[in-house]
């Protein structure tokens, strides 16, 4: 069972295949993660890099699989990346830090929110928007 869209589908691994980045610095939000799949499914792969073993292991995405595994999926889509260790990890850590410098201009969201909020204000409370 999974809801990955229809156009990464072919993307598609069993999620037991995969690792979790060992001394991942990045804490994410499963709950608001779930909260998001479940609405929309999954509309973009996780990044992995290959092991010798036949596993994965996830570079960007550490906390989709655990969502979609929380979920009880037995798949999800992934990119896999060929890098070495000090590679991967560089770019685990730019993944993460190129999303942590972009912001949000507080005017457009309220607009935007002030639309939404009747068909998706369970989903924008679990990603914590409030009034």
């Amino acid at each position: 069972m999974n809801n990955i869209h229809p156009s990464i589908q072919s993307l598609a691994v069993p999620i037991d295949t995969l690792v979790k980045l060992d001394n991942n610095p990045r804490v994410g939000d499963v709950d608001a993660i779930i909260a998001s799949y479940s609405e929309f499914g999954q509309v973009k792969p996780i990044v992995v890099r290959p092991n010798d073993d036949g596993t994965s292991t996830i570079l960007a995405g550490n906390h989709q699989y655990e969502a979609a595994r929380r979920l009880g999926w037995s798949e999800i889509a992934v990119v896999r990346m060929d890098a070495d260790d000090a590679r991967a990890m560089a770019f685990a850590i730019a993944d993460n830090r190129t999303n942590e410098l972009g912001h949000t201009d507080d005017m457009i969201l309220h607009d935007i929110m002030g639309d939404l909020i009747d068909e998706y204000g369970d989903l924008l409370e679990s990603l914590h928007w409030d009034e």
